[in-house]
């Protein structure tokens, strides 16, 4: 294994470490690359592998009200050698490890397209919004990784949000996406989590997915898929 994958991973550990010493690990979804990497180290006789390419973890706080009260984390994380870079123009906070990791916090967009970030009262910074998280929510999984327990989107939401926001990802990312569906669908994903994820959304909700399956050439076992 790589010194940099062995340093990346170490990086990771003490986003956790920090996440859980304020109280906000529970509070958190580990999504994106990183999620796929968790599925891989927690259930090896899948068969499913994911090489870590990039450096982003992505952290969706599901309840943008929740905690209360300020956790510490910028702080905490400033012990652990990460620095907060505050973007000039949207005032999104985002933290860096030297060139090893870079985590973002996002929430889910509600109301008006036009509102593209929040203040986060629990993080003391503004964080990104985006469309569709809430899909991720859904009966999430619970790992153990190291001395943490972490919470994962189940493989069929990963599956179903990953489609669902198609429309508007940039064309390098919908390649990515769709080649992280194909192999999840394919080692992780059972049918009967997936009707049930599926059913629960609305109707335009289940033409996008289904309408973007299509167009990549994907076959979901739904049983009415049209």
């Amino acid at each position: 294994m790589s010194s940099v994958l062995e340093a990346q991973k170490e990086s990771f550990r003490l986003a956790l470490e920090a996440l859980k010493e304020t109280g906000l690990l529970s509070h958190v979804l580990v999504i994106g690359s990183w999620a796929e990497y968790l599925y891989q180290e927690t259930d090896p006789e899948s068969g499913f592998v994911k090489h870590l390419q990039t450096r982003d973890l992505d952290l969706f706080l599901e309840n943008l009200r929740k905690p209360d009260n300020p956790a510490g984390i910028v702080e905490a994380l400033k012990q652990r050698g990460f620095l907060l870079d505050i973007d000039r123009v949207t005032e999104v906070g985002k933290f860096y490890k030297e060139d090893l990791l870079e985590i973002q916090f996002l929430v889910r967009a509600l109301g008006s397209a036009i509102v593209t970030s929040h203040m986060a009262p629990a993080l003391s910074i503004r964080v990104e919004c985006l469309r569709d998280l809430d899909v991720l929510s859904f009966k999430p999984m619970t790992v153990e990784w190291e001395d943490y327990s972490i919470r994962i989107p189940s493989p069929e939401a990963f599956v179903l949000q990953k489609l669902l926001i198609q429309d508007y990802r940039q064309s390098w990312k919908r390649e990515k996406d769709i080649e992280a569906v194909r192999m999840v669908l394919s080692r992780l994903v059972k049918s009967t989590p997936l009707n049930m994820h599926f059913n629960h959304l609305s109707e335009s909700r289940k033409k996008r997915i289904v309408a973007s399956a299509k167009r990549s050439g994907i076959i979901l076992p739904l049983s009415n898929e049209d």
